[in-house]
């Protein structure tokens, strides 16, 4: 795409809240590579518009810029948004500081949001682990047979970490899979310490 040319105004398609789309505003130009789609969208865990590309060929979207809002300035701000667009289509570039300084709040928002999980489900792999230590120290089962005491144990635990996974933890998250992702990580993690401790102990 030839930046630093005169470009053609955008013609932005805009949508409400209560659409159901992913995105608040869109535009589509087609450059001399193929096409770019450009898109308006609110973050779902800051308060900001993120204006992003999705340039020829490329498998992911190109963030341009961040917009932030406050109670009342939502329409400012995607005007703001749609101005990055402007701007990088003229081969000015983008600042992007304020992108970075987005990504690491994004990365605190989600580490706040999923800290309580994260610590549930490393909870429940640290009893995991333990029993499963104790289990394997303190009988003579090895091999199949303690792989066979490991399944009973995880298919026990499975109506424990169901529950976990449906609590909101005074933090909605409406994704599952990640519910589970995160869930998932955090007791594996804690059986894996738990055991790896306790069978230290015994063995040393």
């Amino acid at each position: 795409m030839e930046q630093g040319q005169p470009q053609s105004p955008l013609f932005w398609e805009d949508e409400t809240t209560a659409s159901g789309r992913w995105w608040l505003s869109r535009a589509r130009e087609i450059v001399p590579e193929g096409r770019v789609d450009y898109f308006i969208a609110e973050d779902d865990l800051t308060a900001a518009f993120i204006a992003v590309a999705l340039l020829p060929g490329a498998r992911g979207y190109k963030v341009l810029g961040v917009a932030p809002f406050g109670p009342g300035a939502s329409g400012s701000a995607v005007m703001a948004a749609k101005a990055t667009v402007a701007t990088w289509r003229t081969g000015a570039g983008h600042r992007r500081w304020p992108v970075y300084r987005w990504r690491l709040a994004r990365l605190a928002k989600l580490i706040e949001r999923d800290l309580p999980l994260a610590l549930a489900g490393f909870v429940a792999g640290v009893a995991l682990g333990l029993v499963m230590a104790f289990v394997a120290s303190s009988s003579q089962l090895g091999g199949s047979s303690l792989m066979m005491a490991g399944a009973v144990l995880g298919a026990c635990a499975g109506p424990a970490l169901k529950t976990l996974v449906n609590r909101d933890f005074e933090a909605p998250h409406p994704r599952p899979w990640a519910r589970f992702a995160v869930l998932t990580v955090g007791a594996i993690a804690g059986a894996i310490a738990a055991a790896s401790v306790t069978l230290t102990i015994y063995w040393s």
